[in-house]
This record gives C-alpha cells, sequence and structure tokens, in this order.
C-alpha cells in the first residue's frame, strides 16, 4: 500500500518551518480516504519542549493516528514521531507505517536526525 500524495501546502510551511521560524512542532494526518498527507497543525516554540507538547495536544484530537515532527531545540533537526494507537484497526495501521517514507521523500530526509 503506497500513500498518493503529500499536500503541498505542508511541504511548503515545513520547509518554511526549517528556516528560522518558531515552528516546533508539526502536526500531520492522512486523510484515510483520499490517502493524501496534510498539515493538521503546528506548534510555536516556547520555554520548553514539554510546554510545546501540551500545546500540541490542543491542536487536534492526540487520540487519532498523526505524525509528530519536533525541532530540536537550538538545531536544525527534526524528529519524527508516528502516534498511533494499538487499538487501530489494521488498514490505518498499515497507512500510516507505509506513508512515513513518502512524508519523509517529500519534504527531505536530510532535515531528519538519524537514531
Amino acid at each position: 500500500m503506497s500513500v498518493g500524495k503529500v499536500n503541498p501546502n505542508l511541504v511548503s510551511f515545513f520547509k518554511g518551518a526549517d528556516n528560522g521560524t518558531l515552528t516546533r512542532t508539526v502536526v500531520a494526518k492522512i486523510n484515510v480516504d483520499t490517502e493524501e498527507i496534510y498539515m493538521a497543525g503546528d506548534g510555536r516554540s516556547s520555554v520548553s519542549l514539554q510546554r510545546d507538547y501540551s500545546q500540541v495536544r490542543t491542536l487536534g484530537d492526540m487520540h487519532q493516528p498523526c505524525y509528530l515532527l519536533v525541532k530540536h531545540p537550538g538545531k536544525n533537526q527534526w524528529r519524527f514521531l508516528t502516534l498511533c494507537s494499538d487499538n487501530e484497526n489494521v488498514k490505518v495501521k498499515m497507512l500510516y507505517s507505509s506513508a512515513k517514507e513518502t512524508l519523509l521523500q517529500a519534504v527531505g530526509q536530510d532535515h531528519f536526525a538519524v537514531d
């Protein structure tokens, strides 16, 4: 299963967020019907990453699957997190698993830290 495309607004926003803006977190989701990855919200930097995460949680239903892109404070590196409950149906879990590579290619894998 492959995801069709990444919404151009997500790609342009992410690339702008990588150029010194105050954005620290980006929430992306997949439209299950169209298999398009889109931006569901973003969070601005505050005093701590914990406070930023609290802010991001208000952007949408964090009980629904999503990608959370987090910029490392003081560096120009991002971390990629997939949030998907074990109770989610198999199709959705597979969709999020297979779409990760599509999203990374669209926004540029070189922006992400490798563990």
